[in-house]
């Protein structure tokens, strides 16, 4: 169907280029024709409903006749950038890196120069950009406070350092964002251990901290020992995921809104906890309710998802998270398909994690997957706690993270405290001993660190009573209060007569 300076393009299966039978004969004629251009092998998740990989098959009926009995084969399959856990995609700059090796292939020099041509002028851009933000970083470090700093740079840890660095970098950029989680995440840590390494420099004067009445930090200032010319950054709300850089001198940076507590003091404790408790659809509820054309959709996609017909209770627990706990009904696809995919189909463990979600006041599908993400970086500190380094976390290793921060609910805090306690114990790492301290918290309702230490001081008294008890039982079984006394002589004179 193509005219004879045609070109056309086709997804295929990704069989299409090795399978047998039919699909060979069909295969080589094509090939046959001549116009058969390029193939591209793509890798999986590049669609939204299917996540298996894929063939692009590109024809071209005015091949250059050095080409015409040639065909370019790209291998793709691993690269691409990914969206998120479920889809992957290609960046702009890697589709203009796969047009090159096309246009290379089909002779077209001039598009492949003028793609060098716009490379050179970003880089040339980047790199200018970089030299102009420089230049005001170099002349802040070369003041009184790049000696104290340096002073104080051997007594801190590496990440402590980093952490100073990057706000002394971000306060060269105009309307930079910055929050702890966003340092967190651009430094590849976690947010304790940048609250940690603030309060150090605080400690060492070279940074000013303001707290808001949660006690959480709403303001950094930077301080100039030379002048007394406080760089100030205001930290603002981080479900915002922005914050706001201020300066308290003639500086360009402007304050818009007012801190709040960050999700660094968000902790599990703060949680709402009236969450609404399932009961049992009434009748002409669930008629209505599954009258609804949204849940009839998705009743049905949460049944396949799990591989099976729900009962009345599963339906009434699918109902109870849409009417009950208010999830809209993307919302509670994600969940099943979360659940699903770690290897959890039981309706049980669903609503565990739905519960915690509550609590947590997720509501849409973005707040989900940011909660999955921080999840991720959980892997990593406690990786660092048990020691282990060089590797990812096994698939039953991250079963266990999973199970402790959706199933448990635990903060991260709880969890490392968990793992040190472990290592202390046990002198090796091991995620069956940490679950079982884990479920021991559980099983006694702590949710805190304060019920930790409060649940410590209980067993060290029971543990003390223990002792002492042990120890009078002893006492009183070796130290005879009151004897018998024996007459020696007639028990003697009773002998003889016996014989």
């Amino acid at each position: 169907y193509l005219n004879e300076t045609g070109r056309a393009g086709f997804v295929m299966a990704s069989s299409a280029t090795d399978s047998q039978g039919k699909d060979k004969d069909i295969r080589e004629q094509l090939v046959a024709t001549g116009n058969v251009d390029v193939m591209l092998s793509v890798g999986n998740n590049f669609f939204y409903t299917k996540s298996l990989p894929c063939t692009l098959w590109f024809f071209d009926k005015a091949k250059r006749a050095e080409n015409e009995d040639k065909v370019l084969f790209i291998d793709a399959r691993n690269y691409y950038t990914a969206v998120d856990r479920t889809l992957n995609e290609w960046s702009e700059w890697q589709m203009k890196n796969l047009n090159a090796i096309v246009w290379l292939y089909r002779g077209e020099t001039e598009k492949y120069a003028a793609l060098l041509r716009e490379y050179a002028s970003t880089i040339t851009n980047a790199v200018n950009a970089l030299e102009a933000d420089a230049e005001p970083l170099s002349q802040m470090l070369d003041n009184d406070t790049n000696t104290h700093f340096l002073g104080n740079m051997p007594k801190a840890n590496g990440e402590y350092v980093k952490v100073y660095l990057y706000i002394l970098r971000c306060s060269t950029i105009l309307n930079a964002d910055l929050s702890v989680g966003s340092i967190a995440d651009a430094l590849e840590l976690t947010e304790a251990d940048v609250t940690r390494a603030l309060r150090y420099w605080e400690q060492a004067g070279i940074l000013g901290l303001e707290l808001n009445k949660n006690s959480g930090i709403s303001r950094i200032i930077i301080k100039d020992l030379r002048n007394d010319l406080p760089i100030t950054f205001k930290l603002v709300p981080e479900v915002a995921t922005t914050s706001t850089i201020a300066s308290s001198t003639a500086s360009p940076f402007k304050v818009d809104k007012q801190p709040v507590a960050t999700k660094a003091q968000i902790t599990y404790e703060d949680a709402i906890e009236d969450v609404p408790k399932q009961r049992q659809f009434t009748n002409s509820e669930l008629t209505t309710l599954t009258s609804n054309e949204e849940i009839k959709e998705l009743l049905y996609i949460s049944q396949t998802y799990l591989g099976k017909t729900f009962s009345s209770t599963e339906t009434n627990t699918i109902l109870y998270f849409y009417d009950g706990l208010g999830f809209p009904v993307d919302l509670i696809e994600y969940l099943i398909e979360y659940c699903v995919s770690n290897g959890h189909k039981a309706m049980k463990y669903i609503e565990k994690v739905a519960l915690n979600w509550a609590k947590e006041n997720i509501t849409t599908v973005d707040m989900a997957k940011a909660k999955m993400a921080t999840m991720k970086g959980n892997s990593y500190p406690i990786m660092k706690a048990f020691g282990l380094s060089g590797r990812n976390l096994a698939a039953t290793e991250q079963e266990f993270v999973v199970k402790w921060t959706d199933e448990y609910g635990f903060s991260l805090d709880m969890i490392l405290d968990a793992c040190n306690r472990t290592i202390n114990t046990i002198h090796q790492p091991s995620f069956q001993y940490a679950d079982s301290i884990l479920q021991r918290w559980l099983k006694n309702g702590v949710k805190t660190l304060a019920d930790i230490k409060t649940l410590d001081a209980v067993h060290e008294t029971k543990a003390k009573e223990t002792a002492t008890s042990k120890t009078a039982t002893k006492n009183s079984f070796n130290n005879f209060s009151t004897q018998r006394e024996y007459d020696y002589a007639a028990l003697e004179r009773d002998l003889l007569r016996r014989r």
